[in-house]
């Protein structure tokens, strides 16, 4: 797409601003705020649940919640990864790697 908008050769490599642009930082935060939120909400009412069978629904949504916020870590790990090979820019490799190990580590057991 870069090749044809500013008529460069197709081995040009495209320029960091071009890519970059598409991360977005505060989406991020933005949706990491929105899960421990929302896990803050969930443990609350699972904490005060009345019986085992509320309890035990309440987990579950709370390991819907971590799988959902290991998606959002994850993909955006697979953002920079795209952006640093696009732009060589291998320091956005040390994201992708720091959002890889934390997806893993917030993914549920099973």
């Amino acid at each position: 797409m870069n090749a044809l908008v500013t008529n460069a050769s197709v081995t040009t490599s495209v320029p960091p601003e071009i890519i970059t642009h598409f991360i977005d930082l505060k989406l991020y935060l933005v949706q990491l705020g929105a899960s421990v939120l929302l896990f803050a909400l969930l443990a609350l009412i699972t904490h005060k649940a009345n019986d085992e069978a509320e309890f035990n629904r309440g987990r579950y949504f709370i390991g819907l919640v971590f799988e959902e916020w290991a998606a959002v870590v994850i993909n955006f790990g697979s953002l920079l990864f795209i952006a640093g090979f696009i732009a060589h820019m291998p320091v956005y490799w040390l994201g992708t790697a720091v959002n890889y190990v934390l997806g893993h580590y917030l993914l549920p057991k099973r």
